[in-house]
């Protein structure tokens, strides 16, 4: 046996199942809800007429032509996802408005329901109110009358007092002669005497001012006048006419002193005697004033008396006048309550009776709520708008999950162009590389490694099928796309030692 040929194979054989068990793990890698693809097998190996569908080109060119194409693919498959993303979100925006709006509309209609509750409660508890006053009125009617009439029976009583008050005060006033334009004149002439008496007071100031220098010259004059007798007496005989002139001057000026001295105080006595006279006049005629103030002043004050006890009686009368009126009515007003307050109930009665069911909630046609209605329609509206935003988000949604899907199977096409690129541009350099260094490949021996080679990956598949039980999802699903990915360059390593070993060990 050829040792060396047998490794060759079992080689091949290797990379080959490789290649085969990367293939079935990324189809297995994808989520169970993905479709299959259409033209595999359930157990994953493509059946004869997907593969004539997929052949892959066999020259560079082409499969460099096949790669550019599926880019292009790739690209706008991606470009359609992003968009359809765009278009999810802005569905799930609107959803979750629509979401909000209807929310927010059954909040107000809820709350619109249960203050009409709330009012028409209140509305009742007001009418009660009414009734008990009303009630009030009618039983305090007597009661209230006998008050007033009280009332007005001491108003007038104080009101007669004050007016003859009035009148003593008048006399007296008469009597006394004195009337406001008296008192008015009293006051000038009481301001005219306390002028002259302050003037006269000023000029007592001045008098005793010159009084008390008058008497410190006097003084001073007789205490000089002492000394020039003293000095002449104490004179030197040659001295004694100068002394004796001196003492004669002295003398005269001690005289003129006394005389100054008398002078001012009779001045002051005069002032004296003028203020004295001035403050008599001033009291008398303030006296005067006063003593008619006080007669006038008690005019004005029962003036005013009067005056109040005449308006506190026209309020007892007004007020005794009221509480009749009011006992006569009281009657009517008292049937007026009890019948709003009847209706009050009526009205409460059916507002409590009203239920609020959200969309399911009837329109009523109590006019007395039928302000209600719009709320309901807007809810009803807001729920059908909701439901039409979360129709379109669903639409939005599976075009998205389409186009990522779409993407991701462009993906794993462009994947494999690129993979199928690579090992026809490997198997060329490797057969330029063995041309190069003189290997001429025999025909028949290629021929037969490539019938092992596609049997043995034939069973391989088989078996590889036989131990995969469950069904292959579609490989395109974007949450497989990594892991597809990843096993895909699993192959492609696969895939380039196998056109690496090709091209040292086959020959075609």
């Amino acid at each position: 046996m050829n040792v060396k040929k047998v490794q060759k194979r079992k080689r091949i054989a290797a990379v080959t199942t490789a290649i085969t068990t990367a293939a079935v793990m990324a189809s297995t890698a994808a989520p169970a809800f993905a479709k299959p693809v259409q033209g595999v097998s359930a157990s994953g190996i493509l059946t004869a007429e997907a593969e004539n569908a997929s052949a892959m080109p066999t020259t560079i060119p082409m499969a460099e032509k096949q790669v550019a194409e599926r880019t292009a693919a790739a690209q706008a498959a991606h470009a359609a996802k992003d968009v359809a993303k765009g278009e999810l979100d802005t569905a799930k925006e609107a959803s979750d408005k629509a979401a909000a709006d209807k929310k927010a509309v059954d909040s107000d209609a809820r709350n619109a329901f249960n203050k009409v509750k709330a009012d028409a409660q209140s509305a009742e508890d007001t009418a009660k109110s009414a009734v008990s006053e009303a009630q009030s009125d009618v039983d305090n009617a007597a009661k209230n009358i006998a008050a007033a009439e009280k009332n007005v029976t001491e108003a007038t009583a104080k009101d007669t007092d004050a007016k003859s008050k009035l009148k003593t005060a008048e006399r007296n006033a008469a009597y006394a002669h004195v009337t406001e334009a008296v008192v008015a004149q009293d006051k000038v002439k009481m301001n005219d005497a306390k002028a002259k008496f302050d003037k006269a007071e000023e000029a007592v100031q001045k008098a005793q001012e010159k009084l008390t220098a008058a008497h410190k010259a006097a003084v001073a004059a007789g205490a000089d006048l002492a000394a020039k007798e003293q000095a002449l007496k104490d004179a030197a005989p040659e001295a004694r006419a100068a002394a004796q002139e001196a003492l004669n001057k002295a003398r005269a000026a001690e005289e003129a002193a006394r005389k100054n001295l008398n002078q001012a105080t009779l001045e002051a006595d005069d002032a004296a005697a003028k203020s004295a006279t001035a403050q008599e006049q001033y009291e008398e005629l303030r006296d005067d004033y006063d003593e008619h103030l006080g007669i006038w002043q008690e005019v004005l004050d029962k003036r005013a008396a009067a005056s109040a006890a005449s308006k506190a009686l026209a309020e007892a009368q007004t007020a005794l006048a009221s509480a009749r009126q009011n006992a006569a009515d009281a009657p009517a007003r008292l049937q007026a309550a009890k019948d709003r307050l009847r209706s009050a109930r009526d009205t409460n009665a059916r507002a409590q009776a009203l239920a609020y069911k959200g969309a399911e909630t009837p329109d009523t046609t109590d006019a007395d709520f039928m302000h209600l209605n719009p709320y309901i329609q807007r809810l009803r509206s807001a729920i059908e708008a909701a439901k039409h935003a979360d129709e379109a988000l669903a639409e939005k949604q599976t075009a998205y999950d389409e186009a990522k899907a779409k993407a991701a199977q462009a993906d794993a096409d462009k994947l494999a162009a690129e993979v199928n690129l690579y090992m026809l541009k490997q198997a060329a350099e490797k057969k330029e590389s063995s041309k190069a260094e003189g290997v001429q490949p025999e025909k028949a021996q290629s021929e037969r490694m490539r019938g092992k080679h596609a049997k043995t990956a034939s069973k391989k598949r088989e078996k590889t099928s036989a131990s995969t039980s469950q069904k292959l999802p579609e490989t395109g699903d974007a949450s497989s796309v990594a892991m597809t990915a990843a096993l895909l360059g699993t192959a492609f390593v696969g895939a380039s030692a196998i056109g690496s070993y090709k091209g040292k060990h086959m020959h075609f």
